[in-house]
């Protein structure tokens, strides 16, 4: 019987190891997340989208909002400066905000309510200006070079 209990203890011992391995692999991979960073986008009382309005120097904003009090919208840049601000004291909003005036850069565009906030980062490029103008209305005329051919 001693025999036996020593053969059955390295076998118990792997068993062991490998299911307490399988409960750390379980519990990693259920920490890690590979998928889109919203995990805090939508709160229950805030449901907001912020986007491009393509072809346009625009951005659309639409919130619904469940809980009590405004929500406020702010556009600020890297450095922190706050370039728009408003407070909105209606449930459901859909609106258009021109970002025309805004030097070239990062923004942050954020909803927040008492209980919630949404935040969304957008950049505005550079404008591009490739255009083609003429420097002169008259086109300048050049004497044509004659040559004299003589045959003999």
């Amino acid at each position: 019987m001693n025999g036996n209990t020593l053969s059955t203890r390295p076998f118990a011992f792997a068993l062991a190891s490998l299911v307490c391995l399988g409960i750390t692999a379980t519990s990693l991979q259920a920490q890690t997340f590979a998928g889109r960073a919203v995990l805090n986008a939508q709160p229950g009382s805030l449901r907001a989208s912020i986007y491009p309005v393509i072809n346009s120097s625009m951005i659309r904003v639409d919130f619904a909002h469940a809980g009590s009090g405004a929500v406020r919208i702010q556009i600020w840049d890297e450095q922190g400066h706050v370039w728009h601000e408003q407070f909105e004291y209606i449930r459901q909003y859909k609106g258009h905000f021109d970002l025309a005036g805004l030097p070239a850069g990062a923004y942050r565009v954020s909803l927040q309510t008492n209980d919630a906030r949404y935040t969304q980062q957008i950049q505005i490029a550079p404008p591009v200006t490739a255009q083609v103008s003429l420097i002169n209305d008259q086109p300048a005329s050049e004497p044509v070079a004659q040559r004299l051919v003589v045959n003999q």
